[in-house]
């Protein structure tokens, strides 16, 4: 039997223990194309909040960038503090070339 039949006949048990949990949520060929094309690297999972901050930093540069906005407002919209709206925007402020 070729890698490739027994590859769609495995199951997410078939697999080495460290992989199992991943084979169960994604799949145990998703699992067998990430070894793949990063066998050997090591990798971080981020979490879902982080998945998501660079399109939320982006949208509050373009949003402010339109000017109808106030600090509490982008704050409230992304779910975040105006704090981290603050710095979004000043670091955004200080990579723009003068």
């Amino acid at each position: 039997m070729n890698r490739e039949n027994l590859l769609d006949e495995m199951v997410p048990d078939d697999v080495p223990e460290p992989f199992k949990r991943l084979a169960g949520i994604i799949g145990v060929k998703a699992v067998y194309t990430l070894i793949t094309l990063l066998g050997g690297q090591r990798i971080y999972i981020l979490k879902p909040d982080a998945f998501f901050k660079e399109a939320v930093r982006q949208r509050i540069i373009q949003d402010a960038e339109k000017g109808s906005c106030t600090h509490q407002n982008l704050a409230d919209k992304y779910d975040i503090s105006c704090k981290t709206v603050g710095r979004y925007l000043r670091d955004a402020n200080t990579k723009k070339p003068i």
